[in-house]
């Protein structure tokens, strides 16, 4: 039984993702000391500054105030539980 490494699955999914015309940022560049930094730390998760483009691109009929009301939704979901937070995290996606 072949097994996949880590290192051919994120490969593939680069390769799907650039199929559907994904633009991609290598890790270490956008890193807190790359070259083109896009978070302060790296327990900044969220990529804000992404996060806020998109949804402006994504929704260009709302008022700023609402798109800013979703991003603060998605930066401040409350649960306790790791999972919740990703299935609520999803849900505002996918709705």
């Amino acid at each position: 039984m072949a097994f996949l490494t880590e290192d051919e699955i994120e490969e593939y999914t680069l390769q799907v993702l650039d199929s559907l015309d994904y633009d991609y940022q290598n890790g270490y560049d956008i890193q807190p000391d790359g070259q083109h930094p896009e978070r302060k730390s790296f327990s900044q998760v969220i990529l804000k500054e992404r996060l806020q483009n998109a949804i402006a691109k994504l929704n260009p009929h709302l008022p700023a105030d609402i798109q800013q009301q979703g991003q603060r939704q998605l930066l401040n979901i409350a649960s306790p539980d790791l999972i919740n937070n990703n299935e609520i995290f999803h849900q505002y996606h996918v709705y």
